[in-house]
């Protein structure tokens, strides 16, 4: 594990042993390592943002993961997990989490955060010249684990523009937001 500082605090990163890492490789994940960054900080070290209706409100403050997550860019979306409520889409991800388990010891999935998921999106860009979601399909959207004030539940995608979007919608199920598994190191 290494050691960030962040607010005079000292915060470990999970980390996947040699052996997780090596299995996750061979089945086509990819390894990110997710900072603890603040949605704000996000935004502010990218210019690629197109939503604006969270500045200044408390939800910019939520921060991504201190740890490795593992994505597999082939097969993005969690089957069937468009057209469920967010309980749904966790129970569904439980399931899959515990067939993970069982095949890589020590391993979970897990729906993120919209923190998590914009920076994934940017460290993704960075590592391969093009969008995470627009990849695996463009009119598909991630569903998070993050509710506005008001209790709605946050998804992030491609706008028409290529830049990120964070949004919400009025419903509680939609077809085009599913589930992106991170698979990340249990504790």
């Amino acid at each position: 594990m290494s050691e960030i500082s962040k607010n005079s605090e000292v915060f470990k990163t999970l980390r996947f042993s040699s052996e997780q890492t090596e299995e996750l490789k061979k089945r086509g994940f990819i390894i990110f390592e997710l900072t603890g960054q603040s949605i704000t900080s996000i935004k502010a070290s990218r210019n690629f943002f197109s939503s604006y209706w969270h500045n200044g409100k408390d939800i910019e403050h939520v921060t991504s993961k201190n740890s490795e997550v593992a994505i597999n860019p082939e097969r993005l979306y969690l089957p069937y997990s468009g057209n469920l409520t967010l309980p749904d889409q966790l129970l569904l991800t439980d399931r899959y989490s515990k067939n993970v388990s069982q095949e890589i010891p020590g391993v979970v999935a897990v729906i993120g955060s919209m923190a998590d998921y914009l920076e994934l999106e940017c460290l993704y860009r960075d590592n391969t010249l093009r969008s995470m979601t627009l990849y695996a399909a463009r009119d598909d959207r991630i569903s998070t684990t993050t509710l506005t004030e008001a209790g709605r539940n946050v998804f992030v995608g491609e706008s028409f523009d290529g830049g990120l979007v964070a949004s919400y919608r009025f419903g509680l199920a939609y077809t085009d937001i599913k589930v992106v598994p991170l698979i990340v190191p249990e504790v």
